[in-house]
């Protein structure tokens, strides 16, 4: 297990750095809490000095009664837990991928990548396809054609869709040459087993129906275009929990507005499927309707453009948006408890009472917590005098700007507001390279 401190250095940066990792004999939350406050003690950090910690929504880690941030909990009260963003965030995704549509076409885009990537030859033939009949389609693939799918790690997930889906093509025309050979590819003609024929027949079916080519453009899309900056930035070492909410939130914003214009929005997903494929020749149909199904979609509809609105575009956006709302409550309420500091918040704040109860909590960390009041307004008064495009907008740009002699008791609560943990990401990014 890996172990991560968040700070703040004595030039009022944010800092997320590994310090160590601990091996465990055992999984249980007493071993790893155990293990975590042992390893504190022989860096010489003390709990009383701890005020966030963040892991993944594993009960292990995250249980109310006995899980690891619990107990921790019980030692020092003021070591806030918050649920990784990160993982909630692909929580939220993988809760609308279900979808069987979508489901399938996810698992059917691992296979076809590892088909292709554990076998160099397979591999050698998909980059001489590309640098035959690129320019051809002008498909912007880069050197490497496909990236490995992760589980996990979905900005790798994006950015393998986004390849697949430039790929399409000649992932089509690969298969055809490894079943029936091709003039300009004379030297992958031959060599091939029965049962990489058998493999390419299949892997081409799959990739000639239409309804695998839509729902991996509905991916593609609305999670490229619409989240990834999301997923992206939440992984980040100096974001702090008020800036990440509000990826989120713009995150939800823009999805819901997908929602409310669902028309436009499936037609432009319709049209760029249909033109994905053309270039590969594949016709655009349905499913087979029948009057009993239960185990695939089953709509009746006017028009190919209707039936995949209304089996793989709304099924999809609909638990995305809900799951995302849900999931994220929780860290807009620990947002919410000291983001009035932030100049965005108290120019618009009456006063000081939004903050009240995150003053009341951390007041024995304060050095003169009777004089906040009048610090409140000092500070409220400091940013009315400034505009508003000229003041600071993250809470690493505040505190930078923050003296700590004028504010002392402020300057205190925006450090503690920047220890509170945004996502795990860091100590699985150390985990990763290594």
């Amino acid at each position: 297990m890996a172990i991560c401190l968040r700070y703040v250095d004595a030039n009022n940066d944010i800092c997320e750095d590994f310090v160590t990792f601990i091996k465990l004999e055992r999984v249980r939350a007493i071993y790893i809490y155990e293990a975590i406050t042992g390893c504190l003690e022989e860096l010489g950090l003390s709990l009383n000095n701890l005020r966030g910690q963040g892991y993944d929504g594993a009960s292990t880690m995250s249980g109310e009664k006995s899980g690891v941030q619990k107990r921790i909990r019980e030692k020092q009260l003021k070591a806030i837990y918050t649920h990784c963003a990160g993982h909630s965030f692909n929580l939220a995704i993988l809760s609308s991928c279900t979808l069987p549509p979508i489901r399938n076409c996810i698992d059917q885009v691992k296979s076809i990548t590892l088909w292709i990537k554990n076998s160099p030859k397979r591999d050698a033939l998909l980059k001489a396809v590309v640098n035959i009949t690129g320019n051809k389609h002008n498909s912007g693939t880069s050197r490497t054609p496909l990236l490995n799918v992760c589980i996990t790690r979905w900005v790798e997930n994006i950015e393998g869709w986004e390849r697949f889906t430039l790929c399409h093509p000649f992932l089509v025309k690969m298969c055809e040459v490894i079943l029936y050979g091709d003039t300009q590819l004379q030297l992958y003609n031959d060599g091939w087993s029965a049962e990489d024929k058998k493999n390419a027949l299949a892997y081409l079916k799959i990739l000639e129906f239409f309804q695998f080519i839509f729902s991996l453009v509905t991916l593609q899309r609305t999670l490229l275009v619409y989240m990834k900056e999301a997923v992206v930035k939440l992984q980040g070492k100096k974001q702090d929990i008020v800036t990440g909410i509000a990826l989120v939130q713009d995150c939800i914003k823009e999805l819901k507005y997908l929602r409310s214009d669902i028309q436009n929005y499936s037609e432009r997903i319709f049209q760029h499927s249909c033109r994905l494929a053309a270039r590969s020749d594949v016709s655009v149909t349905v499913p087979r309707i029948c009057q009993r199904q239960q185990h695939r979609m089953n709509q009746q509809s006017d028009s190919p453009e209707e039936y995949y609105k209304t089996t793989i575009t709304i099924p999809f956006l609909d638990p995305l948006i809900s799951d995302l709302s849900c999931r994220f409550d929780r860290h807009a309420k620990q947002a919410a408890s000291l983001q009035g500091l932030l100049p965005t918040f108290i120019t618009k704040s009456s006063s000081p009472s939004d903050i009240k109860d995150a003053i009341e909590f951390y007041s024995e960390d304060l050095p003169n917590a009777g004089i906040v009041d009048e610090e409140l307004y000092r500070w409220k008064h400091k940013w009315l005098l400034i505009p508003s495009p000229n003041r600071p907008h993250t809470l690493h740009e505040v505190l930078q700007q923050c003296s700590e002699h004028g504010f002392l008791n402020l300057f205190t609560l925006l450090k503690l507001f920047a220890t509170i943990p945004l996502s795990s990401c860091s100590c699985e990014s150390d985990l990763h390279q290594l």
